[in-house]
């Protein structure tokens, strides 16, 4: 399974348990430098690796009812050659025997463990399912961090405390790295390999808004020009950094998403008083479709189905042409639902509303199960597992026992 992380730009992160406590995400600056240089010496950052152990607190198992030559360089430090003192992990984390989410089953949906992580701002799932990035913001004084977690285990594998602004987390397919987007100031992709907490690899390419095609092969950045009213998407070989296309487009480029067989790309643009989603064939670069006033785009894992929103509603479309397939309402007094992330096969839809983690079933548009006071919820690529949080929450991991 390939993931598909979705990445947005929206600068608000707040939940149904966090009215009260806001936080600003920070504006991306445009690129000042166009010459790209790839790094390859191996840097460590100022990060812990934590093999075999846990961080503090620990998680809890539960089972419940309910190249620019002025590049600013890379700051390193060494890393703490002093183990941490183990802890008791719940042996096993997850429960053996997890069923696959169904509609059939969907209310017999529980939480099973809950991973000590909060303000969240961005998720990523690894495309084995086995590990969870976040980046989180400290309320004290705002400074980032971001975590990893082994879902199997329970432990924490990785912790970089006092990083600059991340926005954008990729697992790559070799299943031990991790690209995190730097898009602010001097643009950065740095590659980490968590198995020795070193940055491997360091991409200088001008973006404030990127995504990595679901093989790792191809990057695409997308950048506003200094007057704001235009913006280029530019496709870049990961691998090399060489560029090999380019796009163009009138607005601000705020969304980026590449569909899950890397044959799409969907991107979002703030033109005046009007949002836009545009959606080109990346072999081609032949523009398919455009929506105005759509946002949120999402695509099921199979490839057979996407959805979106826009005024109320959530829209199901036929992605080898977009066309639309249905509509329904979002149940949301407001009006805020959001489609977040699809099951393994495609029938549910999991979503956000305002107070809520909603789950709706695509062929009925029936809202069929909802989980209170978690403003953000997704599927794990393994199909039995959700994973939900809200910035005051813990990182709540859900399935379904083979009791049930």
């Amino acid at each position: 399974m390939k993931p598909v992380l979705i990445c947005l730009l929206i600068p608000v992160i707040l939940s149904a348990c966090a009215l009260q406590r806001k936080t600003t995400t920070p504006q991306s600056l445009n690129p000042t430098s166009t010459i790209i240089e790839i790094t390859e010496e191996r840097i460590t950052p100022s990060a812990t690796l934590i093999t075999n152990i846990e961080a503090s607190p620990s998680p809890t198992s539960i089972i419940s009812s309910t190249p620019s030559p002025t590049q600013k360089p890379i700051e390193t430090a060494q890393i703490s050659a002093t183990p941490l003192p183990l802890t008791n992990t719940p042996t096993p984390f997850l429960p053996a025997g997890l069923s696959a989410i169904q509609p059939e089953n969907i209310t017999n949906l529980q939480q099973i463990a809950e991973i000590p992580v909060q303000e969240i701002y961005q998720l990523a799932v690894s495309p084995a399912g086995n590990y969870v990035a976040t980046l989180s913001e400290h309320w004290e004084d705002r400074s980032r961090y971001m975590q990893v977690w082994d879902l199997n285990t329970g432990t924490q594998v990785y912790q970089q405390e006092n990083m600059d602004i991340p926005w954008g987390l990729f697992f790559l397919p070799d299943k031990t790295s991790l690209a995190v987007l730097f898009p602010k100031d001097a643009p950065q992709i740095r590659i980490y390999d968590l198995s020795s907490a070193e940055i491997v690899r360091t991409l200088n390419i001008p973006f404030n808004v990127g995504a990595l095609s679901p093989d790792g092969e191809l990057f695409a950045a997308g950048s506003i020009a200094e007057d704001g009213e235009s913006s280029t998407i530019t496709f870049y070989d990961f691998a090399t950094g060489q560029e090999s296309a380019a796009l163009k487009s009138v607005g601000q480029v705020m969304v980026l998403t590449i569909s899950p067989d890397g044959k799409q790309l969907v991107a979002g643009f703030q033109t005046n008083n009007n949002f836009r989603l545009k959606v080109w064939n990346i072999t081609s670069m032949a523009l398919i479709t455009e929506l105005v006033n759509y946002s949120n785009p999402v695509y099921a894992l199979q490839g057979n189905l996407a959805a979106s929103q826009r005024e109320g509603k959530i829209h199901l479309f036929d992605p080898a042409g977009w066309v639309l397939r249905s509509s329904f309402d979002d149940m949301d007094e407001y009006g805020n639902g959001k489609p977040r992330s699809f099951s393994k096969d495609g029938r549910i839809l999991i979503g956000s509303d305002t107070y809520s983690t909603v789950f709706w079933e695509p062929a009925t548009g029936q809202e069929i199960f909802a989980l209170p006071d978690y403003g953000y919820g997704i599927f794990s690529p393994s199909g039995n597992i959700v994973l939900t949080w809200c910035y005051q929450c813990n990182l709540a991991v859900w399935g379904i026992t083979p009791d049930h």
